[in-house]
């Protein structure tokens, strides 16, 4: 149960860093999606969520996605494509 608690802590450690990055117009591409990548892999420990968790962090990841859309032409939309994928694996996973 400890390790289940310290697990859904840095999850939501990792969505507050997430939605904090995306706020802020200068942070870099880079950082969203390692922010992303790093909720993927918490959540590969089957940490049981609420309902209202696992709808915050699909609309976290949804608004990052429409960010990296928005700003697509300067990447070819590559960052769009890697949370495109991150995005997919998370519903999955939810």
């Amino acid at each position: 149960m400890l390790k289940t608690d310290r697990s859904k802590k840095k999850l939501m450690g990792l969505a507050s860093a997430l939605e904090m990055g995306m706020s802020y117009e200068g942070v870099a591409d880079d950082f969203i999606i390692n922010a992303a990548r790093q909720i993927k892999t918490t959540l590969r420990g089957n940490i049981p969520l609420t309902e209202a968790e696992k709808v915050r962090i699909v609309k976290l990841i949804s608004r990052a996605k429409a960010r990296a859309f928005l700003g697509g032409p300067a990447d070819d939309y590559q960052t769009y494509r890697v949370l495109d994928m991150i995005s997919s694996d998370l519903v999955r996973m939810l």
